[in-house]
C-alpha cells in the first residue's frame, strides 16, 4: 500500500473514531439525563444513541479490517463517513428539528482526507443527497416550500464545501512543502555519503573528481535541448556523482590493464550499473535516477548491457549519460591509448547515432562541445 493510501486510511480512521466517540458521548449523556430527569425524550435519546453508537463502532472496526484488501481504498473512508452522516441525520437520535445542520460537517471531514479525486466525487454525491434531504425535511416540517429558506440552507452547504476545499488546498500545500523538504534531506544525505568515496576512487583510478563536474555540466547542456523530459538538476548531479564513485567496485589492476578484458572482468565492469539500486533502494523519489543509471550502458540497437534493452525501452536521460560518458572517456588518456583528436572524437560519436543512442542526443552533444564543425568535412553523414 502506498503512503497516500496509508495517510487516507489513518485520517479516515480518525474521522470514524471521532464519530463513534460522539455517539458514545451522546449515549452517556442520555443515561445521565435518564437518571436525573427520567422522561420519554431521554429514553428515546438513549435508544437512539445506543443504536447509532453500535453502528458507528461497527463501521470503524470494518474500516480497520477491510481497507487493506479493498482495491479502491481511497474511497472507503469517504463512503463510510458519508453513510454515517446521512444515517445520523435521518435517524436523528436527538429528535432535533435542525438535524440537517449535522450534514454540513461532512465536506469539512472530506477535506481532511486530502485526496482531490475523492473530494470531488463524494462532494457531488453529498450535494445531491443534502439538497434532496433538506427539501423533504423542509416540506415535512413546514407543510409547504419556502424558497428563501431553501436558498439559505443551500448557501450553508456551499459554504461548508468551500471550507472543505480550503482545508484540502492547505493540506496539499503543506504536504508539498513537507515532501520537498524530505526529498532535499534525502538528496543531501545520499550526496554526502557518495562524497566520502571520492578520495578512494581518485587513488584507485588516478583521476580527478573534476570529471564529476564535467559530466554534470555536459548533461545539463544536453538536457536543455529536451525540455519536455523535465529533467531536474539534482538528478543530473546525483547521476554524475554516482557514475564517478561507482568505479570503486572495480579491482585496482583494471585501471592499468592494457589488454582486452576477460569475460569475468567484463562482468565486474557491468556490475557498477547496479550501484543505483543498491544505494538508493526502493525510494520512489529516486526511482528515475536508479533506473537511468541502471540502463546507461544499454544501446538502442539492443547490444548493450546489462539486459540488452533497445529503442524506447531506454530512457533519454540514460542515453544522455551514456553519450557523455563516451565523450569524456575519449578526452582522457588511458593505459591502452592516448586521448583522441577532435576529428576522431567526431567520427566516433557519429558512429553512435541510431546504434547506441538517438541521433538527436548525439547532435546535441556535438553542438555543445563544438564538434559540429567537422560535419562539413564529411562527404556522407552516417
Amino acid at each position: 500500500m502506498n503512503l497516500d493510501v496509508m495517510y487516507e486510511q489513518s485520517i479516515g480512521g480518525k474521522i470514524l473514531f471521532l464519530l463513534a466517540c460522539i455517539m458514545t458521548l451522546g449515549l452517556f449523556m442520555s443515561i445521565i439525563a435518564s437518571i436525573i430527569h427520567p422522561s420519554s425524550y431521554s429514553e428515546l435519546a438513549f435508544l437512539g444513541f445506543t443504536f447509532s453508537g453500535m453502528l458507528h463502532w461497527g463501521f470503524y472496526f470494518i474500516h480497520h479490517k477491510a481497507l487493506p484488501q479493498i482495491k479502491h481504498a481511497e474511497h472507503l473512508s469517504a463512503g463510510i463517513s458519508f453513510v454515517l452522516f446521512v444515517f445520523t441525520a435521518l435517524y436523528n437520535p436527538l429528535n432535533y428539528d435542525g438535524m440537517w445542520i449535522f450534514l454540513l460537517y461532512y465536506p469539512i471531514f472530506l477535506g481532511l482526507l486530502s485526496h482531490k479525486r475523492v473530494f470531488r466525487n463524494w462532494l457531488i454525491i453529498y450535494l445531491i443527497t443534502y439538497h434532496t434531504y433538506i427539501i423533504f425535511d423542509h416540506i415535512t416540517a413546514l407543510g409547504h416550500f419556502d424558497v428563501f429558506v431553501m436558498i439559505i440552507r443551500s448557501l450553508f452547504a456551499l459554504g461548508s464545501s468551500a471550507i472543505g476545499f480550503v482545508i484540502l488546498s492547505q493540506a496539499f500545500a503543506v504536504d508539498k512543502q513537507y515532501k520537498a523538504a524530505a526529498l532535499q534531506r534525502n538528496i543531501d544525505y545520499v550526496i554526502k555519503v557518495l562524497y566520502t568515496f571520492i578520495p578512494v576512487v581518485e587513488r584507485k583510478t588516478q583521476s580527478t573528481h573534476k570529471e564529476i563536474e564535467e559530466t554534470s555540466y555536459l548533461m545539463k547542456k544536453i538536457a536543455a535541448h529536451f525540455p519536455e523530459e523535465k529533467i531536474e538538476d539534482w538528478e543530473i548531479e546525483l547521476l554524475s556523482l554516482m557514475h564517478y564513485v561507482s568505479r570503486i567496485k572495480w579491482p585496482d589492476y583494471m585501471f592499468e590493464k592494457k589488454g582486452k578484458l576477460s569475460q569475468y572482468e567484463f562482468q565486474v565492469i557491468q556490475e557498477h550499473c547496479y550501484m543505483g539500486k543498491e544505494l538508493l533502494g526502493d525510494f520512489a523519489e529516486f526511482k528515475r535516477v536508479s533506473e537511468v543509471f541502471y540502463s546507461h550502458h544499454e544501446r538502442i540497437d539492443g547490444k548493450g548491457y546489462p539486459h540488452q534493452l533497445e529503442g524506447n525501452q531506454i530512457q533519454l536521460l540514460s542515453q544522455i549519460l551514456g553519450v557523455v560518458e563516451s565523450y569524456i572517456a575519449m578526452t582522457k588518456h588511458r593505459p591502452y591509448r592516448s586521448h583522441l583528436t577532435e576529428e576522431d572524437m567526431y567520427h566516433e560519436l557519429v558512429k553512435l547515432k541510431e546504434t547506441a543512442v538517438k541521433a538527436e542526443v548525439v547532435n546535441a552533444l556535438l553542438d555543445e562541445v563544438g564538434l559540429e564543425e567537422y560535419n562539413s568535412k564529411r562527404i556522407l553523414v552516417v
